[in-house]
């Protein structure tokens, strides 16, 4: 992550390296000199004190890359991770967010202790919280591993979870007669019983109105209005975590399209499935419960696994639900409240035995330390031979100096790394740059990188595009 000064072409609308080459091809443009922040796709643009002291100024936004206005000469430029930013004035930071907020009904990031029984509820970071009680009962407690908490159940088909009555609720008021609704899990499921919660709205008489539920023959069961439209095998997922959306549209002219199943932000079809007639509607009853790893209390619908990450939508795009998938899968303590860039040119495609992303978004550094370009997490439910291979087009304006490269794995081991320097001057150079490695990959969640970097501070290093991926050998 880093601040530095770059030059804007103002009818281009994008940073160019030099204002004199540049007005060589467009002698009529205007250059502007901002400021620019370089930072990780999760990490929020700016930090909070920012967020509250400008006004008015729009921030321009490319990729993960936010350019402000630059006030004088003298303006200092700390760290990223300093108590605060001098030199930003009158400047509205742009709040891009993976959804539209207004979609969102509520969210439990799970997260409020590392282990034990302490917190009496889950919290709702959305508008107008929801917080759930939790039922500690059934060896219910928090739990962490690998910096991913959630709650864990030791043993299925027992009681314990968190749950509220829904009426008069934001749900209710949201979803009641809707023909619209997601859910959005990120859970472990070690051992299913003969007809486990994962997430339900429902009630009463136990009928499901909206809910996820597991069996013991590796079956997620996706529920409506009290039946079952649809089950999908996922014994491949059984051995790590996974993101689950379950998609409900009834306004969709295709029968197909209107309970659809995502597993890690890719469609999978269902195994089995009924039809949803057309304009069906979500109706709720007297007494119908939000819950979460059961369906109400002292029922015993539990699974034996985790559950780490929970939110309730009025709808997502196709799109919003690839990348929050794929930003799940490497983090689940997203607060709605933090500015992520919204990626729409990335493509991600992730299963058991193959994992892949393309982004075609040009991003460039200046600095002499590496920043990350592109990030595939990989989540292998068995340890075995995986094939890592890596595609990129670069560019570096200066034959004097070199452009660096390196395709990481998690935080410790170099795949791969380069120390190019180009053969000609201009900006008009689009250089491939490809390899594979097989290895090892233990059983786990795995994050594979390309960071990139200068070898001389103000020299641009700039990646036009780019592409990671993973597959069993």
């Amino acid at each position: 992550m880093a601040l530095d000064f770059v030059w804007w072409c103002a009818e281009c609308e994008e940073e160019v390296d030099s204002p004199e080459e540049h007005s060589q091809t467009y002698p009529s443009h205007t250059y502007i000199e901002k400021m620019r922040w370089t930072g990780d796709i999760i990490t929020p643009i700016v930090p909070e004190v920012v967020q509250e002291a400008i006004e008015e100024e729009v921030v321009t936004l490319s990729g993960s890359v936010a350019y402000f206005s630059k006030v004088s000469e003298d303006d200092e430029l700390p760290g990223y991770l300093e108590d605060k930013i001098k030199g930003i004035k009158n400047v509205t930071v742009l709040k891009p967010k993976l959804f539209d907020e207004e979609l969102l009904i509520v969210q439990y990031l799970i997260n409020e202790a590392e282990s034990g029984t302490e917190p009496h509820e889950l919290i709702d970071n959305a508008d107008e919280p929801l917080n759930l009680p939790i039922e500690y009962a059934g060896n219910v407690e928090y739990y962490m591993i690998n910096s991913c908490i959630g709650l864990r159940w030791s043993r299925n088909e027992d009681i314990g979870g968190a749950y509220y009555p829904i009426e008069k609720t934001k749900i209710y008021n949201y979803l009641n007669k809707s023909r619209k609704a997601v859910w959005e899990v990120k859970c472990h499921i070690y051992k299913a019983g003969r007809d486990s919660i994962v997430v339900f709205l429902g009630g009463g008489s136990s009928r499901d109105i909206f809910s996820i539920r597991c069996n013991s023959d590796g079956y997620l069961l996706f529920y409506l209005n009290g039946e079952s439209y649809g089950e999908i095998n996922i014994n491949h997922g059984w051995k790590g975590r996974f993101i689950v959306h379950s998609v409900f549209d009834s306004e969709q002219e295709d029968v197909k399209n209107r309970f659809k199943v995502y597993i890690n932000g890719v469609r999978v079809f269902f195994h089995k499935s009924g039809e949803i007639s057309i304009n069906t509607e979500i109706i709720f009853e007297e007494g119908n419960y939000i819950g979460i790893g059961n369906n109400e209390p002292g029922d015993r619908f539990s699974f034996d696994g985790e559950i780490y990450y929970v939110a309730l939508y009025t709808e997502l795009s196709e799109d919003q639900i690839q990348v929050q998938a794929n930003r799940l899968l490497y983090n689940d303590n997203i607060s709605p409240t933090i500015a992520v860039p919204y990626v729409g040119n990335e493509l991600i495609v992730s299963s058991s035995d193959y994992h892949y992303i393309d982004d075609d978004r040009l991003q460039s550094t200046t600095s002499t330390s590496f920043m990350e370009r592109l990030i595939l997490p990989i989540i292998v439910p068995i340890g075995r031979l995986y094939r890592i291979s890596w595609n990129f087009i670069w560019s570096f304006s200066n034959t004097s100096y070199d452009a660096r490269f390196e395709i990481r794995l998690n935080d410790d081991k170099v795949i791969q790394s380069y120390r190019i320097e180009p053969k000609d001057k201009g900006n008009d150079q689009r250089i491939p740059l490809c390899g594979f490695k097989t290895i090892f990959l233990e059983q786990g969640e795995h994050a594979l990188r390309l960071n990139m970097c200068s070898s001389r501070n103000g020299q641009s290093v700039k990646v036009y595009s780019a592409v990671l991926e993973a597959h069993i050998t």
